[in-house]
């Protein structure tokens, strides 16, 4: 969250960044940061941040592709953190804790038509596997 709320970084550049971080071995400097950010609880990602003692917070999270026509959920989290991919999201305004509704769901081949603050996109149901939501 530091690089993405405090540094400005995209979400599909912080990767990289975030796992040469992993190797810094200072409490302070992890204490600090938690405190500048006023304690966050999920990533960029939307994955759950450990609290000190380890804790995670527990979603009830499923895969856009299980949602059905009419439905409408929150983006709340991905299962891939590919660069590709993250910019394909953001290039159709799909960020965290966007509403999505479900308009159509292709027989063919599974595509899936949906509205985000009344503007219309179609994805892919590659990318529909890998977005998780919340109801």
């Amino acid at each position: 969250m530091f690089l993405v709320k405090t540094m400005n970084f995209g979400w599909e550049n912080v990767h990289e960044i975030a796992e040469q971080l992993e190797h810094v071995h200072s409490p302070i400097f992890f204490d600090k940061m938690d405190e500048i950010l006023d304690y966050p609880k999920f990533d960029p990602h939307g994955e759950p941040i450990p609290d000190k003692d380890g804790n995670i917070i527990a979603q009830d999270l499923q895969k856009l592709s299980n949602c059905e026509i009419g439905e409408t959920v929150v983006f709340a989290s991905v299962t891939l953190s590919d660069d590709a991919f993250l910019s394909y999201l953001n290039e159709r305004k799909l960020l965290l804790n966007t509403k999505i509704k479900v308009v159509k769901i292709e027989n063919f081949d599974k595509s899936m038509a949906i509205e985000i603050d009344g503007k219309k996109e179609v994805l892919s149901k590659k990318a529909t596997e890998k977005i998780l939501v919340k109801k």
